[in-house]
């Protein structure tokens, strides 16, 4: 499947129907999705997601930060924890809605100091208490 997509953007426009070179939404040739998106190209659709998926990445994924206990508890309560752990002196649990692609926001609990974070949804708890450990110890 091809697409049109601005390299260096983190959307793609649209998706070209299979049997003409129009977008499949408004039915657009690439010259007139240009008039609207400068730069706009004709993409294979897996080599553009690749492209927004590492900019995404790149753009979203935050070391983790040092919060109040209180910030925990709140985020603990506001939604059903996702892979929540506890071993007694570590913690940690992913908010069960993604914010994009697999990010999720993390909070992880080392001994009484709490931390959060942005990163893979597919991180287990040994990670994210490691990826703690080596910014904050």
């Amino acid at each position: 499947m091809k697409c049109f997509y601005v390299p260096g953007s983190r959307y793609i426009i649209d998706t070209i129907k299979r049997d003409s070179d129009r977008s499949s939404i408004c039915n657009e040739s690439l010259e007139q999705v240009q008039e609207r998106y400068p730069g706009a190209e004709v993409w294979e659709f897996e080599a553009a997601c690749k492209i927004i998926h590492q900019l995404t990445y790149t753009d979203c994924i935050s070391p983790p930060v040092e919060i109040t206990e209180a910030r925990w508890d709140e985020m603990l309560n506001v939604l059903p924890p996702m892979k929540w752990r506890n071993d007694h002196s570590t913690e940690s649990f992913m908010i069960c809605e993604a914010l994009t692609l697999d990010l999720r926001s993390i909070f992880c609990r080392l001994g009484d100091r709490y931390f959060e974070m942005t990163n893979r949804g597919g991180l287990d708890h040994a990670e994210i208490v490691e990826l703690c450990r080596a910014v904050h110890y």
